[in-house]
C-alpha cells in the first residue's frame, strides 16, 4: 500500500512540521510497498486530487512503473552509438540541463515532466540565441518521442513547446586577407617540430581551398 505525503521544499514555512502537513503547495511523493517492493517517488503534481488519480493508477494490476528521468537520458546516449561526437556532446549538454531542471523541481519520472516543466527549462538557460533554443527544442522533441516510443511517457510534451519565430540566419563572413596570412603565419608556432608546423599548414590551405569551415 503507498501513502501520499508532501515533501517540503527547503524555503516551506512548514517544513518544520514534517510531512504529516499537507496544506502547503510543496511536491507529493508516495511511500510504500508495490509489487512487493519499497517505492518511494514523486507523483509529479502539487495538487492533492491528481496526485491521489495517479496513486491509483500506479496501484492497478500491471500497471506501468515510472521509468527515471536518469535513467531514460542514459538509454538514449546508449541508443545511438555511433554518433558523431560534436552531436554526443550537444545531446549531453541539452539532457544535462533537462535533468538539472527536473531535479530542482523534485521531479524524478519522465512522465511527470510536462510544458510547464519545459517552460521552466526554457527560463533556466537565460539569454540565448533564437537559433540554439531552437535546436535544443529539437534534441527535447527527440529525446520525449524516444521515450514515448518506449512507453515510458504517454505523450512528448516538448511538442507542445513553441518554436522562436522569424529568425535570422548568421551571416557568414569570409576571412580577409590579413586574417588568412595571420593564420598561417601562426602555423608556425605550434607543436615541437618542423612536420607539425608543415601539417598544420596544410590542413589550414587544404580547409581554404575546399571552403570547409575551420571547425
Amino acid at each position: 500500500m503507498l501513502n501520499l505525503y508532501r515533501r517540503h521544499l527547503p524555503k516551506c514555512p512548514h517544513r518544520a512540521k514534517g510531512s504529516s502537513y499537507v496544506k502547503c503547495s510543496c511536491p507529493i511523493w508516495c511511500d510504500g510497498d508495490l509489487n512487493g517492493r519499497r517505492y518511494r517517488k514523486s507523483l509529479g503534481t502539487r495538487d492533492w486530487g491528481r496526485a491521489g488519480r495517479r496513486l491509483a493508477k500506479l496501484e492497478e494490476p500491471g500497471a506501468r512503473l515510472p521509468k527515471p528521468i536518469v535513467e531514460a537520458i542514459k538509454a538514449f546516449h546508449d541508443s545511438a552509438p555511433g554518433l558523431a561526437i560534436a552531436t554526443k556532446k550537444k545531446y549531453k549538454r541539452v539532457l544535462g540541463y533537462l535533468e538539472k531542471v527536473a531535479s530542482s523541481r523534485g521531479m524524478r519520472s519522465v512522465d511527470e515532466v510536462g510544458v510547464e516543466d519545459l517552460d521552466a527549462y526554457r527560463k533556466s538557460r537565460g539569454e540565448i540565441a533564437g537559433l540554439t533554443w531552437l535546436k535544443e527544442i529539437e534534441i527535447l522533441r527527440q529525446f520525449f518521442q524516444f521515450c514515448t516510443v518506449r512507453n515510458w511517457t504517454d505523450s512528448n510534451p516538448a511538442t507542445g513547446v513553441e518554436k522562436p519565430k522569424n529568425l535570422k540566419p548568421s551571416e557568414v563572413v569570409p576571412y580577409t586577407r590579413e586574417e588568412v596570412i595571420r593564420i598561417l603565419a601562426a602555423c608556425d608556432a605550434i607543436g615541437r617540430t618542423s612536420y607539425e608546423r608543415l601539417r598544420a599548414r596544410a590542413t589550414i590551405l587544404r580547409l581554404r581551398y575546399t571552403a570547409l569551415r575551420i571547425a
